[in-house]
């Protein structure tokens, strides 16, 4: 059983640092992806834009990108440090406590591409919301496996993965009077309404 204080930490993290739901990886990208599929490139382009303009944090969303890889990196540090100090007791010859399982792992996965069209960071969503949709299936079957069990939350271990990409690229912006966002993307209000339609507010 945790403290109090542990409780009311996890529950701050999580308001602060939200998880995603296991379905946005099933069925709400794959959806936007099917939907996506069919339209241009420019249209894409447009539909970045509005996607972008319409958050209503715009100009700051940085800030809470920000604090979730400091978050994560957080996590890291703990599992490399549990690591660390695994390997080190076993290379003294100390025996693990817990002999059904006695020590962390860490993975440690990357890869670098080059794009130039819109849609192929939204074949990338597609892919990588795969592998969490699988993940998400195996998440179902481990917890079935427990419930069956009968496992007792102090025998659970805490696993997280989770993948970060971007463009590696300075975007360049310049002043221009004649320019108008919504004059620009006004043909792509009604196809990106639809694309979302049913999946957002």
């Amino acid at each position: 059983m945790g403290s109090l204080w542990e409780k009311n930490e996890e529950k701050l993290t999580e308001k602060k640092y939200p998880k995603e739901p296991d379905t946005i990886y099933e069925e709400e990208i794959p959806t936007i992806f099917e939907r996506t599929s069919k339209l241009t490139t420019e249209e894409l382009s447009k539909l970045m834009m509005l996607r972008m303009l319409g958050q209503p944090d715009l100009g700051s969303m940085w800030k809470k990108a920000r604090r979730s890889l400091s978050y994560f990196h957080n996590i890291e540090n703990f599992i490399l440090n549990s690591f660390e100090r695994s390997e080190n007791a076993l290379a003294k010859g100390l025996k693990p406590k817990n002999l059904k399982y006695p020590f962390g792992s860490h993975t440690l996965l990357s890869m670098d591409l080059k794009v130039f069209k819109p849609r192929h960071m939204i074949d990338v969503a597609l892919i990588t919301s795969e592998f969490f949709a699988n993940l998400a299936k195996l998440k179902r079957k481990i917890n079935a496996e427990m419930k069956k069990e009968n496992i007792n939350e102090e025998e659970l271990i805490d696993v997280i993965y989770y993948l970060f990409g971007g463009e590696i690229s300075e975007f360049e912006f310049e002043e221009d009077d004649s320019w108008d966002y919504k004059e620009y993307t006004k043909d792509a209000v009604e196809k990106l309404q639809k694309i979302y339609e049913g999946i957002e507010n």
